[in-house]
């Protein structure tokens, strides 16, 4: 799971697919197969971009505005943004959101259903002190880590937001075909509408029935990294 672990302290458990998902050694059961050890990051890469000005990261350049020139970049994390803790009733990936970033899984995958919990963190980090916490699951990730804002995985994007849960939003330029109504005709980049029976267009942003942001589904076509 390519975690967009953008903006605030997030903690994850429960990471799993089914084991019918088309792996390396496919299996026809539909026990769940967990993504996460419980332990470690074992079968995670890690990618971190240009930290924020305020935090400080032991031997990364800065310019001479303090503005980092380089990403931590792959499977470099010294400031421990993505760890295992324990919490409550057993271990948890804890997400510091201290620099924006990813946890993707090393193998990729297709035809898949992904189940995972999570939980909002207190910390909060510059630049996003008093906004609301805000990450997202990159599913069907591809191509390079830092293809989309310099920080994520091209992928389609499921939306983890305090209030706004389930949106679909596009990352590096990815499409889906929806059944839906234009929002605003007059606007050219006009957002989408689900409705069921509607004419397929394409859709970078897609909202629900009632105006507010929902999911949409994703055909999956060659194997790719979550």
């Amino acid at each position: 799971m390519n975690t967009g672990m953008n903006r605030r302290t997030a903690l994850l458990a429960m990471l799993a697919l089914p084991l019918g998902s088309k792996l390396t050694g496919q299996s026809t059961q539909r026990d769940w197969l967990p993504l996460f050890n419980g332990t470690d990051l074992t079968g995670w890469e890690t990618y971190l971009g240009k930290p924020h000005k305020l935090s400080d990261v032991p031997g990364l350049v800065r310019n001479a505005q303090g503005d980092y020139t380089a990403p931590v970049g792959l499977n470099a994390d010294p400031n421990h943004v993505f760890t295992v803790v324990r919490m409550d009733d057993g271990p948890v990936i804890r997400v510091s959101g201290e620099i924006y970033g990813g946890l993707i899984t090393a193998q990729a995958y297709e035809n898949y259903h992904l189940r995972f919990e999570f939980k909002w963190g207190e910390k909060r980090w510059p630049p996003r002190e008093q906004a609301v916490r805000d990450t997202g699951c990159c599913y069907h990730s591809v191509g390079r880590h830092d293809a989309s804002y310099g920080f994520w995985m091209k992928s389609f994007e499921f939306q983890i937001q305090e209030g706004d849960c389930g949106d679909f939003y596009s990352l590096a330029g990815v499409i889906v075909d929806a059944s839906a109504v234009v929002r605003d005709p007059a606007n050219a980049k006009s957002d989408l509408v689900f409705t069921r029976g509607a004419p397929r267009l394409n859709a970078r942003s897609l909202f629900g029935l009632d105006g507010s942001r929902t999911t949409a589904s994703a055909s999956t076509m060659t194997p790719a990294r979550l």
